[in-house]
């Protein structure tokens, strides 16, 4: 082979490994640009100490339940856009595997990994609906809607959670911190603390919220890089329904004793007029041997407390106390954070 065929074998040879190298520089940019498989997605579900609750128990502290199940909408953003608009994945259910000891994307089996894209930014958003069926609808606009269905048979917590803006070349775990979604109604009761009530026993028999609607859609929209607020509508279309928020006998003291509670959705908030939400409290006398010529059976009192025109918020815990005297009742109302990490589950 005469010096002249072998440069052109050599120069060929070239050219071709120039090719392979630039074809696998293109693949390997490609590759990266989104998809990786080398950094899991890991996730952190917490609540806010003001606004945490559970359809499996109390939360110790500020740990989310490891019992519930998530669904986890994820949003990509490289650098060079202008908006979160690429969906990396939409409500995938992540749930806690104690043999791993961790979060992960499934329900049962073998968990399921989500990986970090190998640049850009991601934005979370998730739904925690435990107990509860519904249509659920993520955008990338950082909002995710949840439609409660009307024949919904029980009341449960809805908290949502958002996370915005977490660097992909970090891969952090990503801290979620879940909101109620809607509002806690608490009733307490006592006997009025003059001496001549003292003697005269009443004991409570049965407490309904009246009327209320237990359906609706929520949508949550992120305000912040670890926060989101809430909206409801389609709340006065919904089937109105009676919840029992006990039915145990309660004998009264002058101390104030919880009687019931119950998960409410806060767009139905009381007019303050007849007809509308109302409080139905059912109550015995003891009368006989405290006071002879009255009879020996114990009175069934009636008495509805009509809710005064309010704005029930999502996120707060609304405390009726009702003092009973042989004379009626009356009713002083207390609103605070949802801060106690109770929870509650009634059914309709």
């Amino acid at each position: 082979m005469n010096d002249m065929v072998l440069k052109k074998y050599l120069a060929a040879f070239l050219l071709g490994v120039a090719f392979l190298t630039v074809s696998f520089m293109n693949v390997s940019c490609v590759t990266q640009g989104l998809d990786g498989l080398e950094y899991e997605i890991g996730v952190a579900p917490v609540s806010y100490v003001a606004t945490k609750g559970t359809s499996n128990g109390p939360i110790v502290g500020t740990a989310f339940d490891q019992g519930r199940t998530i669904l986890l909408s994820a949003f990509f953003t490289d650098s060079n856009d202008a908006s979160h608009n690429r969906t990396y994945f939409t409500n995938i259910p992540f749930t806690y595997y104690t043999s791993a000891a961790k979060w992960a994307g499934g329900t049962s089996g073998a968990p399921i990994p989500k990986y970090w894209p190998y640049m850009g930014t991601m934005d979370f958003i998730a739904l925690s609906k435990e107990g509860l069926s519904g249509t659920v609808t993520t955008t990338p606009a950082s909002q995710i809607a949840y439609a409660m269905p009307d024949n919904s048979s029980n009341q449960d917590d809805v908290m949502m959670a958002y996370a915005g803006g977490r660097s992909c070349s970090e891969h952090d775990i990503v801290p979620l911190s879940f909101r109620h979604a809607q509002a806690q109604v608490s009733v307490k009761t006592k006997l009025a603390s003059n001496a001549g009530e003292q003697n005269y026993g009443i004991t409570v028999r049965s407490v309904t919220l009246r009327r209320a609607r237990y359906s609706g859609t929520v949508t949550g929209t992120a305000t912040g890089i670890n926060d989101v607020t809430f909206s409801w509508s389609d709340v006065a279309s919904g089937t109105q329904a009676d919840v029992a928020f006990g039915t145990s006998s309660l004998i009264l003291s002058s101390t104030a004793q919880a009687y019931g509670k119950g998960i409410l959705l806060p767009a139905q908030s009381p007019t303050g007029v007849a007809g509308t939400i109302d409080i139905l409290i059912e109550y015995t006398l003891v009368v006989g041997a405290n006071y002879p010529g009255t009879g020996d059976s114990d009175p069934v009192i009636s008495e509805v407390y009509t809710i005064p025109a309010t704005s029930w918020t999502a996120g707060n815990k609304y405390t009726y106390v009702f003092t009973l005297s042989r004379s009626g009742l009356a009713c002083e109302v207390n609103v605070t954070e949802w801060i106690d990490g109770s929870t509650y589950t009634e059914t309709i």
